[in-house]
């Protein structure tokens, strides 16, 4: 549960972490102890229209519905999180903040290619959505 209307999918960054979390659904859906993930570390959510968005709050709300936990084959619990919007940005800066967060993780980031090529492969996608989705 959130109080921001996100265009999925959409882009998670945290602080200080070396993931990227491209997604599609199920933001706020935890397992159990999971609630950790959204409250250690400050996040950012930039969506497939430019917005981008802060995380304010996250307290955790209950059990989530059997639907989201017969997905993942255990009791799912649901967050309750509270995003501030901040900006609207172009593309241009969200492949800029993509490929510093990858410069800064590149230990991480080195199985799947050189900086040149990653570099290269971001700055040929031609919108929000398909950056995020070459991301996941």
């Amino acid at each position: 549960m959130t109080n921001a209307n996100f265009k999925y999918p959409i882009l998670l960054i945290k602080e200080n972490d070396k993931f990227l979390y491209g997604m599609n659904s199920n933001l706020g859906i935890v397992s159990k102890g999971g609630e950790s993930f959204y409250t250690k570390k400050k996040i950012w959510i930039y969506d497939s229209n430019g917005k981008q968005f802060e995380l304010k709050k996250a307290k955790l709300n209950g059990k989530a519905n059997w639907k989201s936990s017969l997905r993942f084959f255990q009791q799912m619990y649901e967050m309750n999180l509270q995003f501030e919007e901040k900006s609207k940005i172009e593309l241009t800066e969200l492949k800029e903040i993509v490929i510093e967060h990858i410069k800064k993780h590149k230990r991480h980031w080195s199985s799947i290619g050189t900086l040149d090529g990653i570099s290269e492969m971001i700055n040929t996608q031609r919108s929000y959505s398909d950056l995020i989705t070459k991301l996941k």
